[in-house]
């Protein structure tokens, strides 16, 4: 139980940091969008379902899930059980207004691309985002320019400019040794860096296989 708990307080401040880097860059450079308003259920309903399930006696059944994003017509919050289609989901906000370019599974700094609407939404489902215009895929990623915008906006101080490159290069040990392994996968250091590095995405391929080869031992 403190474990679980533990992990659901590390979640929502990795969530709430993502979100305080997310603002303050999109007012800096005057790019603030509604749908980037990113809906802050996700912390609460971890905090309502550890309530339920230590007090309550009731187990995670259900969530509220957020489906938004600039190709939805009717942006909504539902509350829906474990299981219920996201196409489902997609129906009740009155569809789509154009077919997106783009849909992601979770929010939109540490979400997951998806290639179907035809999926369950499962316990840690907790946001659907559909966008008519693929901006990250339109972005040419370019050398490391050595800024250390990555490293000033980590909340765990790691260093993502190098990390990424021990991962991209097979390098888990080195990778390991300087604790690659403790990144919360907030997707911070890829929204700052001018140079559009897929710095996150390294960093996530990195630590699960360190955590793998962990297990394996």
């Amino acid at each position: 139980l403190h474990k679980a708990i533990r992990r659901q307080r590390q979640m929502c401040i990795r969530d709430s940091y993502a979100m305080e880097v997310i603002m303050e860059n999109l007012v800096m450079y005057g790019l603030i969008k509604i749908w980037w308003i990113f809906p802050f259920a996700f912390v609460f309903s971890l905090v309502a379902a550890i309530k339920e399930a230590v007090k309550d006696g009731k187990p995670l059944y259900e969530r509220v899930v957020t489906v938004t994003g600039d190709a939805i017509k009717n942006p909504s919050n539902f509350k829906v059980r474990t299981g219920t289609n996201v196409q489902e989901l997609i129906e009740a906000a009155g569809g789509f207004k154009t077919q997106p370019e783009k849909i992601i599974s979770g929010g939109p700094m540490m979400g997951m691309a998806m290639f179907t609407t035809d999926v369950p939404a499962v316990k840690t489902f907790s946001c659907f985002l559909a966008f008519t215009k693929d901006e990250v895929a339109a972005n040419q990623p370019s050398n490391c320019i050595r800024c250390g915008r990555c490293v000033s906006v980590c909340p765990q101080k790691l260093m993502p400019a190098k990390l990424s490159v021990l991962a991209d290069h097979n390098k888990f040990d080195e990778f390991e040794k300087l604790y690659g392994a403790e990144c919360v996968e907030c997707g911070s250091c890829s929204f700052v860096c001018p140079a559009k590095r897929n710095l996150a995405q390294s960093m996530k391929t990195g630590r699960k296989q360190v955590l793998a080869n962990r297990r394996k031992k």
